[in-house]
């Protein structure tokens, strides 16, 4: 079962050995000892295989393509097959990043639960992931202000367009956030960008710019290239909004 998929541009300066550097650190400070292989020493081979029958992560070359590709694979105890695959195009300065899930035969019933690979937010931090047009892509959502109106408005307008959907977060008419926008980024990251409105005096100037097409009041927005639409915020719906992108 397919989880999680994105295609993400990546700067020039990512080499083949600073993408298995990150791998690496990425398996290192896995907030989850049990995900972690011991006793890694890479000696800058880039088709190698580390670790056991049920927690193994393996690189492997295709020099003629210029493709290094890594899979990540744990057998959990309940037997659950956890697989995470990141495929670097260096000709082409794509990266795909997967998750899937599948089950042995002995598996148990088992959450659904799962979160985007904190892979993506190393590549956010070491600044290999290249801006999506005037965007840059974040795990933190943008702050709308007076001096980015008329970015929104391009958005909303259908003026600009962006490889990852939009989401915008509007105040309640108490000035208040609907949800917790850093959470929502988080699990976004590398997936869509998260506009939040600053404060709820912005209405009438945010309204003229955007033709009174901006959401208000607590609706969240959705663009996703030139379809749009928004919905009532709250936990529960955005959760599903969340998923759906």
């Amino acid at each position: 079962m397919l989880l999680f998929s994105t295609l993400l541009p990546i700067h020039p300066s990512m080499t083949p050995d600073d993408f298995i550097q990150l791998v690496l650190e990425w398996n290192r400070t896995s907030s989850y000892e049990c995900n972690v292989i011991q006793g890694i020493e890479w000696h800058r081979e880039h088709t190698v295989r580390y670790g056991n029958d049920t927690l193994w992560l393996a690189f492997e070359e295709y020099q003629s393509r210029e493709i290094l590709a890594v899979r990540y694979e744990k057998v959990a105890s309940d037997g659950v097959v956890w697989d995470t695959d990141y495929v670097m195009n260096f000709e082409e300065r794509k990266m795909a990043v997967r998750l899937e899930r599948s089950y042995l035969e002995e598996a148990l019933s088992v959450d659904s639960a799962f979160s985007t690979p904190h892979f993506i937010t190393l590549l956010i931090q070491k600044g290999y992931l290249e801006p999506d047009g005037n965007l840059p892509v974040l795990r933190t959502p943008m702050v709308v202000e007076e001096d980015r109106l008329e970015l929104l408005a391009d958005v909303i307008n259908g003026h600009s367009r962006y490889r990852l959907p939009v989401v915008y977060i509007s105040r309640t008419y108490y000035n208040a956030l609907p949800v917790d926008v850093q959470r929502v980024s988080g699990r976004l990251k590398g997936v869509a960008h998260v506009l939040v409105q600053g404060d709820g005096s912005l209405n009438p100037k945010l309204a003229a710019a955007c033709e009174e097409k901006n959401e208000r009041y607590g609706r969240l927005g959705f663009i996703i290239r030139a379809v749009r639409w928004n919905i009532n915020v709250s936990c529960t719906a955005c959760t599903r909004a969340v998923r759906m992108i």
